[in-house]
């Protein structure tokens, strides 16, 4: 029985095939800078991948908290503007500005902004989420 020779790696079959290629000693040396440096891409490129898998679930997770959110304070009989952003615009108050500062007195902070009536909420963590929704239900009694 005999054993399988190894298969050679791209750098050994560079090596061996220097000569038949008529290569000038410069162009060998950037050719295998350049392999040498190809495989340290392929490294970046697997880790750069993971990052977007990463941050994919990352979106994915905020956009179901938000959509959670958004169903949550519908429920609440409140109108929430239509979006695709990490917040909630939601209203209509009769005075926004109390509704504000009452939340603000709990500890949550949120914008007021937008048209009259509105509040903005943004999406956070599901703790967070929560201690808003405490607050506001305090507030709207």
């Amino acid at each position: 029985m005999t054993t399988p020779k190894p298969t050679p790696t791209l750098m050994e079959f560079l090596d061996r095939a220097r000569y038949r290629m008529s290569m000038t000693d410069d162009e060998y040396d950037r050719l295998r800078a350049a392999l040498e440096h190809l495989e340290g891409l392929r490294k970046q490129a697997e880790v750069f991948q993971d990052c977007n898998t990463g941050l994919a679930r990352e979106r994915d997770a905020l956009r179901a908290e938000r959509d959670r959110m958004v169903e949550w304070l519908r429920g609440r009989g409140l109108q929430v503007a239509e979006s695709d952003a990490n917040f909630a615009l939601m209203g209509v108050f009769d005075d926004r500005r109390a509704i504000w500062q009452a939340l603000l007195d709990r500890g949550v902070l949120i914008r007021e902004t937008g048209p009259a009536g509105w509040l903005r909420v943004s999406v956070g963590t599901p703790a967070e989420n929560e201690i808003f929704r405490t607050a506001l239900e305090e507030v709207l009694g």
